[in-house]
């Protein structure tokens, strides 16, 4: 279970990931800069850093994060099977199936199979790391190893 929590300052993310049987850690958001001006992810600039974090199918998310580093590539990835959330200096898109940017204009935001859960904590005033916490050990507890990946908007 995938967890991503947003909460306008701070970006929370889950690390345990479970695929069958096989249980690993990895981190759910990405800094990464993002060297290109795309007509589908409005408010981006070339070459500004950004987080991705994504909830879904790994090869989906991972292959979403190369396209936005490379310039070379006009083709969009889909991410029908993921969520995906960019947070950038100046904008926060949720990434849509197709793979395009819909800017978020109310916060908090939360995504994933533990997204609504999170979202009532964050409307209850909790941080986005704390909303992550809460779901791994209340909802999820056999996805709660691995610690939660917290990063801040004013890192980037």
């Amino acid at each position: 279970m995938t967890t991503i929590a947003w909460d306008g300052k701070t970006l929370a993310a889950n690390r345990g990931a479970l695929t069958g049987l096989i249980a690993n850690i990895e981190d759910k958001i990405w800094k990464l800069r993002a060297v290109r001006s795309h007509w589908t992810l409005p408010g981006l600039h070339p070459g500004e850093m950004v987080y991705l974090a994504g909830a879904g199918s790994s090869f989906q998310i991972k292959r979403y994060a190369r396209w936005l580093e490379r310039a070379d590539d006009d083709d969009l990835p889909g991410v029908d099977e993921s969520e995906l959330l960019l947070v950038a200096k100046r904008a926060v898109l949720h990434i849509d199936g197709a793979g395009l940017g819909i800017p978020v204009l109310r916060r908090p935001i939360a995504l994933g199979s533990g997204g609504e859960v999170a979202l009532g904590a964050l409307l209850a005033g909790v941080s986005s790391a704390r909303a992550v916490e809460l779901v791994a050990k209340h909802v999820a507890p056999n996805s709660a190893f691995g610690g939660i990946q917290v990063v801040e908007r004013a890192w980037l």
